[in-house]
């Protein structure tokens, strides 16, 4: 029986995507969990996987066409199997049960006689609406013609120059001087603007910062070094120590809407990376089940995907970790990734002299941690104890030593 391969939900707030590279054509067998194409969201590049074995009776979408999440992009089923009769459940017709017919997509030169259509991307189209830009004014460099966002910006950008979009216009056009260099924001950049505007503007943050004494840890890191030859990061260390703090603080486990926060089953533990024109955020899922050991070849493996710009396709994260300690940053104020409700921003470690219980003056290194939390959904006595629980975690030789 025929099936869709749908365009995968690639990310939190993610609207569309691009078909970048098709891995198969039509005809192709593929088996369960075979890439049969990449695509590429204002974020990262995705691999689609299809969940069943079978032959491509269609592609919906060329390369470099941009598609909707959920949205159908090929056909698989059995050799010889008629579409006609194909019934597929799409957001427009789940309820009416018809079958699926792609809308047309013609070229300037190939749309029938008496079919006016202008040949744009979905994301155009939602964006030069917002902008009130007439698409037919415009001309597009995607694929044959095609209007895409950028073009749309690009669109704003001149018309905002000349002054032409009005007082908004004028305002945006007199923040830049002559000889400034202009750098227009990437896909990427525009996308984490958006979401960290909106972070800061509709979730009240609060913070806490709190120290944790990593010097047990980091003997016994140097002497695991030794024994087994893997390294384990104090990065390692605090995402296992969130993990633990996690299971017994649900609260802070969850997704926050405007009038409700869900606790989440999960604990998906993100890992902010930094690139070079943005960051990303991929995801350890179930990070409660694996040990350091396992918690360090997981950041490793995909923290060095993040850094080509691929992200698996996979659950949500439910909170994140943020680690500037390797630049020397002492502490910093973390924005909240939304729909989380907290996110805990790592610091560098510094030694700090202390008084020994001898009377004598000995030094211990000391791990700064910040807490940012959702007021919506904490108040700051629970998150104390969640960010006591992560520092007495840290402690913990039974958290980290029987490797």
């Amino acid at each position: 029986m025929a099936h869709p391969i749908n365009m995968p939900q690639v990310g939190q707030d993610i609207e569309t995507a691009v078909i970048t590279e098709w891995k198969v054509k039509e005809g192709d067998h593929v088996s369960k969990g075979d890439v049969v194409a990449l695509v590429e969201s204002d974020k990262a590049v995705f691999e689609v996987e299809v969940f069943q074995s079978g032959t491509i009776l269609k592609l919906l979408f060329q390369e470099e066409d941009e598609a909707s999440v959920l949205e159908p992009i090929a056909i698989i089923g059995e050799a010889g199997e008629k579409l006609e009769d194909l019934i597929i459940s799409t957001p427009e017709s789940r309820e009416e049960g018809q079958a699926f017919a792609p809308e047309p997509i013609y070229s300037p030169d190939e749309a029938p006689a008496g079919v006016v259509k202008i040949f744009a991307s979905p994301s155009a189209r939602r964006l030069s609406a917002e902008l009130e830009l007439d698409l037919n004014q415009l001309s597009g460099t995607g694929p044959q013609g095609r209007i895409i966002k950028e073009d749309v910006l690009k669109a704003s950008a001149r018309a905002k120059g000349s002054g032409t979009s009005g007082e908004a216009g004028g305002k945006r056009a007199e923040q830049f001087a002559a000889g400034d260099t202009v750098i227009p924001f990437s896909r990427m950049r525009q996308s984490i603007a958006d979401r960290m505007s909106r972070s800061s503007r509709d979730i009240p943050h609060f913070y806490l910062t709190m120290k944790a004494d990593v010097t047990e840890f980091l003997a016994w890191r140097e002497q695991y070094l030794d024994r087994s030859g893997n390294k384990i990061s104090v990065n390692d260390l605090v995402v296992k120590a969130v993990s633990s703090a996690l299971v017994k603080f649900p609260k802070m486990n969850a997704h926050v809407a405007a009038d409700s926060s869900a606790l989440c089953r999960e604990v998906n533990i993100g890992i902010a990376v930094s690139l070079e024109d943005g960051l990303l955020v991929p995801v350890i899922p179930d990070t409660p089940s694996l040990d350091m050991a396992e918690i360090a070849a997981k950041v490793k493996e995909i923290s060095g995907l993040a850094r080509e710009g691929i992200l698996a396709v996979g659950p949500a994260g439910t909170f994140t970790v943020s680690n500037l300690g390797m630049l020397g940053v002492s502490e910093f104020l973390p924005i909240i990734n939304p729909p989380e409700a907290g996110i805990l921003g790592v610091g560098t470690i510094e030694k700090q002299l202390v008084l020994r219980p001898d009377g004598k003056v000995g030094s211990r290194n000391i791990l700064s941690l910040t807490l940012g939390c959702d007021h919506r959904a904490v108040d700051g006595y629970y998150a104390g104890l969640f960010l006591r629980s992560i520092r007495e975690e840290i402690a913990s030789i039974e958290l980290w030593q029987p490797l």
